[in-house]
């Protein structure tokens, strides 16, 4: 079991996540892209003929899910556990160096900020509220 480090530092640094996988080869970088709903893996060296088992917690990508490699979209199932999901990946004998996930969700941008502004503005409303009162007629 070999494990990525730092995953989602591109979008959000405050929150990154770790994914462990099985593969012969060695995942060095990973992207989120939040608008296509993607998550690519980088491998240092190109992989072929045998199955990548990804276990990706569902903060990071929730399914169902389509794997895509630069040859092509290729054969994937999807389990999903407690608080992780399992996606075993099935590459043929064209080597690839990266396959990217495509899910119906991966990390949400600006989380953090998103939650403090609906905070703030909570507490503003209720502030004001109290100062001046509600008058029903």
């Amino acid at each position: 079991l070999k494990t990525v480090h730092h995953v989602g530092l591109d979008v959000d640094p405050e929150s990154t996540h770790t994914i462990d996988y099985v593969s012969t080869g060695e995942i060095i970088t990973t992207k989120v892209n939040h608008d296509g709903k993607t998550l690519s893996l980088n491998f240092k060296e190109p992989v072929a003929n045998e199955y990548v088992v990804l276990r990706i917690p569902t903060d990071v990508l929730s399914g169902p899910v389509f794997v895509r490699t630069p040859t092509g979209e290729v054969p994937a199932e999807f389990e999903t556990g407690d608080g992780f999901n399992i996606i075993t990946v099935q590459l043929d004998e064209e080597p690839v160096s990266r396959i990217t996930i495509q899910g119906t969700q991966v990390i949400p941008e600006f989380g953090a900020v998103a939650f403090a502004v609906l905070a703030i503005t909570i507490a503003s409303v209720i502030a004001v509220t109290r100062k001046q009162g509600v008058f029903l007629r």
